[in-house]
């Protein structure tokens, strides 16, 4: 067999990484005979999938790591990387024999809300590297725990982010013998240059004499070199990605500052849309420039504060302060909490004069491309005409009420200077008013925008992948499982979850199988308690009557003892004749009983196997499926 990647075949990959993301509130545990057995259910879910799509089993020593043991539960780990929100899960394989000594890392992608804010601070802005150290810590923590590094060879796999990482890992520490993404976030330069320290010394030695500072180097020079530095580096041939034209990361990695590196194998997941890298690609890439070079202002912000501590750096908007106002009960309370908290507000009423304008220029360049975006999402078959006009005016509602938060915050700190405030008060009372119809647009917008967003969505996940792939074999999957397509005896279509029939079977099975041994368990029971018990009860019992039989001068003193007045001193008992019966008490006929459990057990084992038999008859070609039904992985 020889070391190569085991896991070859794409869409053994594709359903290991989907199944990774099933498992993660599995691993989520604290107890290790918990998390042994999340490992066994999740190693066995590992063998099945391998047997379904390759006919063939995998070795005998397969060893399971999870992220959580490994990065969550880690004391000694910077606690950036501990609450990074990365998971992934390790599969070590071994087999002496085949020369097989390999592990495959699968890293999981976008999932929580945090990694979205990574996706976009991290990969689009280059602020936070946290995830790819994260991913660092876990493939070095794994290949600790393995006890032959020598001729180990390390594979990485994973979805959206994931890929992200684990190409990071590859161009700068060349990590891996194979690396497959499947539609991933791209690499962003800004995000290479903040994470590796080497590229970033050879840029600047490179570039110094001819543009002075990196962010002088023309975007398409830089990216050039960026390329050329890490294929002469020899870590990006062994890179392959899938992606659907359908992917909303692909969308986004067209502007100038993505790079894709690696071979691109490209399917069309859904032909009724056509995605949206077409709207994407005609934003010109010096507003995206402008756009990422404002953000990134704030990135000390966003590092110590999360997304609200963006928020309030970049706009200078406290909400909690104002919301403090609303929610007192009543006007003097709430004219109270105007006098009592002057200070913060006009501190906050600064803060906004100074920072806001740059914030709105941001938010009105973005607006200002709105009508394109939503234009092009029409176009691309995701709004109807009725959607896209509320849309576009929801957006214009949004950009006014902005603007007028803008002019009553230059108010607000008028009044406040001025001590009118009972002005103050009612400037609020209309920014709260404002900020309540943004939510109120903002309702609209996702109500309209929800059918369009799941589309897009629909995009970046795995399933469509994975069907468009199988389509031309009559194979289809859900929710993990492997779906085959045949056709009755009339001709009609029928489409078979052989995952869920091959569980049906093998837990029948093994519930008939348990009861016969119930049924095996009750006859040795009724067996040793009842027939064999009375047996050895009557012969002790015949024994002792023969014994008295045989020896009656032995009992005198007994009888006498129970009967005083029986005979004299110095009596004898010459003779004791005991008339013995025997009975049980009324017992039913255990052999009928026990006939009729096993004649139950029989047709219940035979409904299973009916069914299974069907199956087979329907692909009667697909010599697979026989072997899914005897397959314990």
């Amino acid at each position: 067999m020889n070391n190569v990647d085991i896991f070859a075949n794409e869409k053994v990959k594709l359903r290991l990484i989907q199944l990774e993301y099933s498992y993660k509130d599995d691993f989520n545990v604290t107890l290790p005979s918990e998390l042994e057995k999340v490992k066994e259910r999740f190693e066995a879910d590992v063998r099945r999938i391998y047997m379904e799509e390759t006919h063939q089993e995998l070795p005998k020593h397969i060893e399971i790591y999870s992220s959580n043991e490994l990065i969550k539960q880690n004391k000694d780990l910077d606690t950036s990387i501990v609450h990074s929100g990365y998971d992934g899960t390790a599969i070590y394989i071994e087999d002496e024999a085949n020369q097989v000594n390999q592990v495959h890392i699968i890293s999981q992608g976008s999932q929580e809300q945090e990694d979205w804010i990574y996706n976009a601070f991290g990969l689009f802005l280059g602020m936070d590297s946290s995830q790819y150290e994260a991913a660092r810590e876990f493939t070095i923590e794994v290949n600790q725990k393995i006890d032959n590094p020598e001729s180990l060879k390390s594979y990485a796999m994973g979805h959206s982010l994931a890929n992200n990482n684990q190409v990071m890992l590859q161009l700068i520490n060349g990590e891996f013998d194979g690396v497959y993404g499947v539609n991933g976030a791209q690499v962003s330069v800004q995000h290479l240059l903040k994470a590796d320290v080497e590229l970033r010394d050879y840029i600047i030695q490179l570039t110094a004499n001819e543009y002075g500072s990196i962010d002088n180097i023309p975007p398409e020079k830089l990216k050039s070199e960026i390329i050329n530095y890490y294929e002469d580096k020899g870590v990006t041939s062994n890179i392959t990605q899938r992606i659907s034209y359908d992917d909303p990361l692909y969308g986004v990695s067209g502007k100038e500052d993505f790079i894709t590196f690696g071979t691109v194998q490209m399917t069309d997941t859904n032909e009724e849309v056509k995605g949206i890298r077409t709207i994407l690609d005609s934003i010109p890439d010096d507003k995206v420039r402008s756009i990422q070079s404002y953000l990134r202002n704030y990135e000390a912000d966003y590092v110590g504060g999360g997304l609200n501590g963006f928020v309030k750096a970049s706009t200078g908007i406290d909400i909690d302060l104002i919301e403090s106002v609303m929610n007192a009960d009543g006007f003097l309370a709430k004219a109270g909490v105007v006098i009592n908290n002057k200070d913060d507000l006009i501190a906050m009423v600064g803060k906004v004069s100074k920072n806001l304008p740059a914030f709105l220029n941001v938010f009105h360049q973005i607006m200002d491309g709105s009508d394109m975006f939503i234009d092009g999402l029409a176009k691309n078959g995701y709004l109807d005409k009725d959607s896209q006009a509320k849309v576009k005016t929801e957006f214009q509602q949004v950009d006014q009420h902005v603007s007028n938060i803008e002019e009553q915050f230059n108010q607000l700190m008028q009044h406040l200077e001025d001590r009118e405030y009972k002005k103050a008060y009612d400037t609020i009372m209309d920014i709260w008013s404002e900020y309540q119809a943004i939510r109120d647009s903002l309702v609209v917008l996702q109500e309209e925008l929800k059918g369009p967003l799941e589309a897009i969505a629909e995009g970046h996940s795995i399933l469509p992948l994975l069907n468009s792939l199988s389509a031309l074999e009559g194979i289809s999957y859900s929710n993990g499982d492997i779906c085959y397509t045949g056709q009755s005896s009339s001709g009609e279509e029928i489409k078979w979850n052989i995952s869920s029939a091959v569980r049906i079977y093998q837990q029948g099975m093994k519930i008939v199988e348990d009861i016969e041994e119930s049924i095996r368990t009750y006859e040795r029971i009724y067996k040793n308690e009842i027939e064999d018990d009375f047996q050895t009860k009557k012969q002790r019992l015949i024994y002792e009557i023969h014994h008295i039989e045989a020896n009656p001068s032995d009992y005198l003193w007994d009888f006498q003892f129970l009967l005083p007045n029986l005979g004299n001193l110095g009596s004898k008992i010459e003779k004791i004749d005991v008339h013995e019966s025997f009975y049980t008490a009324p017992l039913p006929e255990n052999s009928n009983i026990v006939m009729e459990l096993r004649k139950q057990a029989t047709e219940k084992k035979h409904f299973i196997e009916e069914i299974r038999d069907s199956i087979e008859s329907l692909f009667e070609k697909e010599e697979l499926i026989s072997q899914l039904f005897d397959f314990k992985g």
